[in-house]
This record gives C-alpha cells, sequence and structure tokens, in this order.
C-alpha cells in the first residue's frame, strides 16, 4: 500500500478537477489502472433483480472494450459492477469510504473474496489513511471522488436520497456525461434514477450499445 500526492506521476489526473483533491491517495493494487480510461457504475445497495443484471451486462461490456469500472464496493450495485468487470475478465478500481486496511480488516465472506479478486486484479483506492474507520461523512466524500475517476458515470438504481444521487450532482458538477438506467414506476430503487432522467439532469440509457457508442465517440474526439 502506497500513498500518492498530486505531485505523483502515478496520480490519477482526473482527480485534479476536483474541488480539493485527496492528498495523499493511498492506493493498493496496480497504479497503471488509474491511467487507464474509466467508468463509474453506482446505484443502491438495495437492488433489484433488474438492477443487478443491468449493472453487471454494463460493467462486462465495459471490461471487454478495455474500460475499467469504477465503484465504491458497498453492496448491490457496486458490487454487480466490481464482479461483472471482473467475470469478464476485466480491471476494476474500488474507491473506499474508510482507510483500505481498516476495510479488509473487516471484509468477511463474500466481501472477503470479491476484495482479494479486485487486489488481484485492480486496485483499492481510499483518501481516508489506512486504518480509518467508516463514518456516514467518508462514504459521501467517497462518492465524489468515484465521480473524478470516471470520464463518465451511470446510475443503474437508486432511490431518492441515495448516495449514488450524490456521485451524479459530482459528475454534473465536473462537466462529466451523466446516464441513468430507466426503471419502472413505482419501484423505489429506481426513483432516484428516474428523477435524474425526468430533470434532464442525466440521459437515459437504454442499453449496452448506447454506453459503448459513447465511449468509442469520446475516444475519437480525444484523437482529432
Amino acid at each position: 500500500m502506497i500513498g500518492i500526492g498530486p505531485a505523483d506521476t502515478r496520480y490519477p489526473r482526473r482527480l485534479l478537477d476536483l474541488r480539493g483533491p485527496p492528498d495523499p491517495l493511498w492506493l493498493d493494487g496496480d497504479p497503471a489502472v488509474l491511467a487507464a480510461r474509466a467508468v463509474s457504475i453506482v446505484g443502491t445497495r438495495r437492488m433489484t433483480p433488474y438492477g443487478a443484471r443491468v449493472a453487471r451486462e454494463l460493467a462486462a461490456a465495459c471490461a471487454e472494450a478495455g474500460i475499467v469500472v469504477v465503484s465504491g464496493l458497498a453492496q448491490g450495485v457496486d458490487s454487480a459492477a466490481h464482479q461483472g468487470a471482473l467475470d469478464a475478465g476485466g480491471m476494476t478500481v474500488a474507491v473506499l469510504g474508510a482507510g483500505i486496511a481498516s476495510y479488509l480488516e473487516d471484509a468477511r465472506g463474500r466481501r472477503r473474496r470479491l476484495a482479494h479478486a479486485i487486489r488481484a486484479s485492480g486496485a483499492f483506492v481510499s483518501e481516508f489513511p489506512p486504518e480509518a474507520p467508516p463514518r456516514k461523512w467518508t462514504f459521501a466524500q467517497r462518492d465524489t471522488t468515484i465521480a473524478a475517476l470516471g470520464e463518465l458515470t451511470v446510475v443503474v438504481e437508486a432511490p431518492i436520497g441515495s448516495g449514488a444521487l450524490i456521485t451524479a450532482g459530482e459528475a454534473r458538477r465536473l462537466g462529466r456525461p451523466l446516464y441513468a438506467v430507466p426503471g419502472p414506476i413505482g419501484v423505489a430503487a429506481s426513483a432516484g434514477a428516474n428523477a435524474l432522467i425526468a430533470s434532464g439532469e442525466a440521459k437515459a440509457l437504454t442499453g449496452v450499445e448506447m454506453l459503448l457508442g459513447t465511449l468509442q465517440l469520446r475516444a475519437a474526439h480525444r484523437t482529432e
């Protein structure tokens, strides 16, 4: 585990767009993954089977296209996104709302297995000292970092008041593309995502092809 600051060449340049870039950023894993193209996929801890399927499919498609998947390693949509990327042989970055050592010490069962898989083919990052415990405010802070690490953000499922909406708000502040997956009317898990679409804050993501097409266009604009 290492701590890197903005002057370090391994520090992710996208984080410099934040009002206060983490200094240091703690890292456990391959620093090179932080320089790769990345998409942030976030959502509720209480996902529906629909949300689980969509999160895995979107993450797998990104992984197969060589795009790193960034999420927060919480239960629900976050973990489904990490797992989808890993199942497709891709790389994923977990942004923690606690110190890395603190998280790993507490992880049990499925969480521990997923954590070890992420470390083997991606990275953990945290802006909090290694032994720092999780707090409500640390998760809110983590949510903004997730938005900054991705070149675009996708909200899969999120009820009103979800932390995923903090990530969505930061993506908009940073001027990054924001997408939300439309869900059924009257289903609480999709209420926040649907509200983002209805307000015009997010574009409705209607399929994997739409996401990949957006990424291809962004890559083309870079080379012009």
